[in-house]
């Protein structure tokens, strides 16, 4: 039986805020132009960060988890982005009950 978005959502936004060492308020500012796939995994470049005082932001590297395929964040967020046709606005959207 396929996952439910919600599911499928949730797996990619606990594995990449994990892996990336993200707060939540970075997590929901993520958007599709922030990321860059890589052959080694993702990177997540970030404008904005609230302890960062030269205003710099930061890029943070995802690899991809080569031993558990199950507990991957960039196949999770690969799955997430495909599952429900993100290619433009935030990542991290809210789903409804169906779906």
């Amino acid at each position: 039986m396929p996952d439910s978005l919600k599911k499928v959502r949730n797996k990619a936004l606990l594995l990449i805020g994990f892996f990336g060492a993200f707060r939540r308020s970075e997590l929901v500012s993520i958007t599709y132009d922030n990321l860059r796939f890589e052959p080694e995994g993702v990177i997540i470049t970030l404008p904005k960060l609230k302890t960062d005082q030269a205003g710099e932001g930061i890029k943070r590297a995802i690899p991809y988890n080569q031993f558990v395929q199950d507990s991957c964040p960039v196949l999770a967020l690969k799955g997430w982005l495909e599952a429900n046709h993100i290619n433009s606005g935030t990542i991290f959207r809210g789903v409804n009950p169906w779906g």
